[in-house]
């Protein structure tokens, strides 16, 4: 039967990876072979005879030295779903605007006829088309003074703009995205980026909310990323668009919209932590289960713990009190609260033993809720008659004053246990080499990493870290906490470390099959 349980478990944990990797995993590795992208197409600024001028981007093998193809075929059509006519060929070798553009300025277009274009590659002999741009118009451009004139270079306006609601936020923000401008090149000195336009109607006017520098922000998906938080409100619909600068020039995008921003219930990049998060769940409430049921649950022993009845029963022999210091802190510290569920234990011991107790402490709610905890642990054994609220007693808030009063009455009474539970800071040290002085039997237990080495070095036992939480399901054996605790432990513990190993076999795997694979696991973990 444990056998079969134990499969189940492993079972769980080879599956999930695999599960969550399906779930992450929508978008496949396409072709390495890319065909001529993103083709533009504009009227000629300040061409007085008319022109059509015409942009793509470059594929991979587009280099003077490329050999898979050595030329692209740019066709024309008057109807974009007629007969495309090749009317040029571009050689590979042939000097371009800029490393990751071409540009080709069409004559013979008849002026007012509307024009579409489209470009063929043959990279690896296999023909690719690009997208279809048009329709556009050729247009003979004003003559007068003071007219633009005819520039080597044209600007082109920024493409595919596209604008939505932010993800995984709580609303107020807009996401533009856009394929940055044929003359948008590193270290280009004419290029003076991107101004963002924004309008609330259909029909209203533009104003600019925003500007970017140049370059690609997204360089696996070659765009340019912009966050609009500027005064934007949720439920309003909003218009945009990208106007880009280059020597004097500007050029706008396409019009995106409309866009509403709102907020979001779920943030879905952390899909990963939800379900690892309901595995914890289930868990510990499988657990509880088994603890109400009657079964036993495996707790490891913690020796601190378990010298509790040894230390009291010491101090009973040598007719010696026991002095319990429930840390520094007040009672909004988990440590303090962790704290006095072990004196609870502790006074219900003295009690039956008939051993004088003393609780001094640092804060006056500390005081309240440790007397409670005392007249409850010495009625709950029927010992009510040796209870007194002098057992438990203020000190003082002063850190070092309330350390300096501790080792004073360690010093004059020399009890034979003194207990340290909860949270200490710099006055460890000096609280428990006193106590070690004179050969006191000392348990302490704290979750402050840096005073452990203290209470290590000069304590008989220590509870470290989180054995101070377990103490009270530890100490009960509550149905609840026990669960709890034997729940954490296995989800928390076997389950994060097994889900671990099986991503590290798959990294693994995956350095050898597809280099890929890595990041596409890497971003399964992300938090956005």
């Amino acid at each position: 039967m444990r056998m079969k349980k134990a499969l189940s478990y492993i079972s769980l944990v080879a599956i999930l990876p695999l599960l969550t990797w399906l779930v992450h995993e929508r978008e496949r590795p396409g072709s390495t072979i890319a065909g001529p992208y993103d083709l533009s197409s504009i009227n000629t600024p300040g061409d007085v005879q008319g022109s059509i001028t015409i942009n793509w981007f470059r594929i991979p093998g587009d280099q003077p030295t490329g050999a898979t193809a050595t030329a692209y075929r740019l066709l024309r059509s008057t109807s974009k779903d007629g007969q495309f006519t090749e009317i040029a060929s571009i050689d590979f070798g042939q000097p371009g605007p800029s490393q990751q553009s071409r540009q080709f300025r069409d004559t013979t277009a008849v002026l007012a006829n509307a024009y579409f274009y489209k470009v063929i590659s043959e990279p690896e002999g296999t023909p690719l088309e690009s997208n279809i741009a048009g329709p556009v118009t050729s247009v003979a451009q004003s003559s007068e003074a003071g007219a633009t004139a005819m520039l080597d270079e044209i600007l082109f306006p920024p493409t595919q703009l596209r604008a939505f609601d932010t993800p995984n936020d709580d609303g107020r923000s807009i996401t533009l995205e856009w394929k940055i401008s044929p003359n948008d090149v590193p270290k280009s000195g004419q290029f003076n980026g991107y101004e963002i336009y924004r309008r609330t109607t259909s029909d209203g006017p533009f104003e600019m909310v925003g500007d970017a520098t140049g370059g690609e922000t997204d360089l696996e998906r070659h765009v340019k990323i912009f966050g609009d938080g500027h005064g934007v409100k949720n439920g309003v619909a909003y218009y945009y668009y990208v106007e880009a600068k280059f020597n004097g020039q500007r050029a706008k995008s396409n019009v995106a919209g409309p866009v509403k921003a709102r907020e979001q219930w779920f943030h879905t990049g952390r899909a990963v932590s939800l379900v690892l998060l309901g595995i914890l769940i289930a868990s510990i409430l499988y657990f509880i289960n088994q603890a109400k049921a009657g079964k036993k649950l495996f707790i490891r022993k913690i020796a601190g713990l378990e010298a509790v009845d040894e230390a009291v029963g010491r101090a009973t022999e040598m007719g010696k009190k026991v002095f319990y210091i429930p840390g520094t802190q007040d009672m909004d510290n988990v440590q303090t609260i962790a704290g006095l569920t072990i004196l609870a234990r502790v006074a219900r011991l003295t009690a039956e033993y008939e051993t004088k107790l003393e609780v001094p402490v640092a804060k006056s709610l500390v005081m309240i809720t440790a007397r409670e905890v005392v007249k409850e642990a010495y009625l709950n054994v029927g010992r009510s008659d040796f209870y007194s609220d002098d057992m438990v007693y203020y000190l003082t808030d002063d850190q070092f004053g309330y350390a300096a009063g501790i080792d004073g009455l360690v010093v004059r009474q020399k009890p034979a246990t003194i207990f340290y539970q909860g949270a200490f800071y710099a006055e460890s040290l000096i609280l428990a080499e006193t106590g070690n002085s004179i050969g006191a039997i000392q348990i302490a237990g704290t979750a402050m990493p840096a005073q452990l080495p203290f209470f290590v070095a000069a304590c008989d036992y220590t509870l470290i870290g989180e054995e101070l939480f377990a103490a009270s399901a530890y100490l009960s054996r509550e149905p609840k906490l026990l669960g709890s605790l034997k729940g954490q432990d296995i989800g928390g513990k076997l389950v994060f470390l097994s889900l671990a190993i099986v991503i590290i076999i798959i990294v693994t795997v995956a350095a050898f099959s597809s280099p890929d694979m890595i990041s596409q696991v890497t971003k399964m973990f992300e938090v956005h």
